[in-house]
Parts: structure tokens; sequence; C-alpha cells
């Protein structure tokens, strides 16, 4: 009775070793994989929002330049037609003076 007893004590230890210390691995193992993938995901976070910091006003600017250069042409545009070739547009001593007046 006595190796009998030995032997099943023995392998029930072991059966509840291994899976305990399986279980233990499996653990370690999970934690490991889960901490990368949170480093992974918060790196991820902090560069999109390094980006968004960045090229925001950096579009914004652009966009800005953008509207301010069809503004600009569009008034040369309508300056053009009223005083090139027209018979009531201002002498050159009129624009100088004016000109002048708005330094």
């Amino acid at each position: 009775m006595s190796w009998l007893t030995e032997h099943v004590g023995t392998f029930v230890t072991t059966l509840c070793g291994s899976a305990l210390g399986g279980g233990v691995v499996v653990a370690a193992i999970e934690w490991i994989r889960t901490a990368r993938a949170d480093r992974a995901t918060r790196n991820t976070l902090y560069l999109s929002e390094q980006l968004r910091s960045l090229y925001g006003p950096l579009y914004f600017f652009y966009s800005l330049n953008d509207s301010l250069f069809k503004v600009c042409n569009q008034h040369e545009g309508i300056q053009r037609e009223l005083y090139e070739n027209n018979p009531a547009a201002p002498t050159q001593d009129i624009s100088d003076a004016i000109a002048v007046t708005n330094r």
C-alpha cells in the first residue's frame, strides 16, 4: 500500500504543480503580451496626437494663405476691370497722391 500511496501522492502533487505552474507561465506570457500591446497602443496614440498638434495648425495656415491668395486675385481682377482702359480711371497723379496718403 505504501508504494501505491507514494506514487499516487507524487502523481497528484506533480499534476497540481504542473497545472498551477502552467497557469503561472500562461499568465506571465499573457501579461507580457498585454504589456507590449498596451505600449504599442500608447505609442500610436502619442504619435497621432503629435501629428495632429503639428499638422492641424499648419493646415490652418495653409488654408488661410490659400483663401488670402484667392481674395487677392479677385481684388486684382476687379481693379484691372475698373481701371484699365477706362476713361474715367484716376490719372497717375491721383494714384501717386493716394499712395502717399496710404503710407
